[in-house]
């Protein structure tokens, strides 16, 4: 990059998927110093603002999305939900009653996770989860948008290496089973059990608002 970087209004770059999906981001108020954690072909991968994937450069990190420079061309991945989404869909949306929920391949389809950074001291607090593309899965599991993971399959996150803390993440989106450890509205932690296997689609006509239950 001949250590010049080109500005860039996140808002205006056309959105591509370059064969990559964006599971999660760890964004800072300086966005060349951020993380993502991405999945190609089913396989995570935690990248620094700099590192390539599939010929794209990792260039901005953004709480919502990530900017990719292919050998000059300006591309964006975004979170597939974002909570402003989700409280709209609460209140607003159904699902077409002709269109079947699809089945889940992982965990990684129905929820998506952001990195909660400490402002002070700079350590990992958790992840934030929100629903993910089979977003009534994300419900049906005992989930809410904003339920904060602090463990994995009894591996704690917290405190601890933000790499480490990040490919446990991604390697849970990966998968089909896993329990996590969950504090929702300052409550007490308290472990769900996520299994791909146990979920079925609802019928095409169930309403998702009328069936979450807080």
């Amino acid at each position: 990059m001949n250590g010049i970087r080109t500005a860039v209004d996140a808002n205006r770059v056309p959105l591509k998927h370059e064969g990559i999906l964006l599971l999660g981001t760890f964004a800072t108020n300086d966005r060349t110093r951020g993380l993502a954690i991405v999945s190609v072909d089913g396989v995570p991968h935690v990248l620094l603002v700099g590192d390539k994937i599939n010929d794209s450069l990792l260039l901005y990190v953004y709480t919502d999305r990530v900017i990719l420079n292919r050998r000059g061309n300006f591309g964006a991945l975004v979170l597939s939900t974002s909570q402003a989404d989700t409280k709209q869909s609460l209140e607003n949306s159904e699902v077409d009653a002709n269109t079947a929920t699809p089945a889940l391949k992982n965990l990684g389809e129905a929820v998506i996770a952001r990195a909660c950074i400490d402002d002070v001291s700079g350590s990992v607090q958790g992840f934030y989860i929100e629903p993910n593309r089979v977003r009534r899965a994300f419900y049906d599991f005992g989930l809410r948008p904003e339920d904060l993971v602090i463990a994995v399959n009894g591996m704690i996150l917290i405190d601890q290496n933000l790499a480490h803390s990040e490919a446990l993440i991604g390697e849970m989106l990966t998968a089909r089973q896993a329990v996590i450890t969950i504090v929702r509205l300052h409550g007490e932690p308290r472990d769900i059990a996520l299994d791909v296997s146990s979920w079925e689609p609802p019928a095409p006509s169930t309403t998702l608002a009328n069936d979450i239950r807080h």
